[in-house]
């Protein structure tokens, strides 16, 4: 009789399952890099940290003004008058410099255009700069 050789231990190969892990990771990084979206040439943007442009934004106080479309001013949910807007924006800035304001003007679809315009033009007479005219983008 011959004798029986001993057993072995199974044991999995491991060299085709690096090759398959590397080129998975090779076509990850392809992907990433064709993802990346074009922005025109590449440069390198120097970081100068915190400047002034950026605390001024954070001191600003924004200012949401609304007309409905029956013609009411609502300044930050407070009804009042055209005449009475800028003492009301004035109010809720409490004294901030004029620069420092943000109005946010809404406009109903139904409301008089004319109304709208008409509180733009006093905001910018006041030397209210920042007027942003807000929408609703359509998909």
């Amino acid at each position: 009789m011959k004798p029986i050789p001993p057993r072995r231990k199974a044991h999995g190969e491991m060299l085709p399952l690096m090759d398959m892990i590397f080129l998975l990771l090779v076509i990850f990084i392809f992907m990433i890099v064709q993802m990346r979206p074009n922005f025109g040439v590449s440069v390198e943007l120097p970081d100068i940290g915190k400047t002034e442009l950026t605390d001024q934004k954070e001191k600003s106080v924004t200012v949401t003004v609304a007309v409905t479309k029956d013609n009411k001013i609502f300044v930050n949910q407070t009804e009042c008058l055209v005449k009475q807007v800028i003492n009301k924006v004035d109010s809720i800035a409490k004294g901030a410099n004029k620069k420092d304001i943000s109005i946010i003007l809404r406009g109903d679809k139904g409301a008089n255009y004319g109304q709208v315009m008409k509180l733009f033009t006093i905001f910018r007479e006041n030397k209210i700069n920042e007027i942003l005219l807000d929408i609703n983008p359509t998909k």
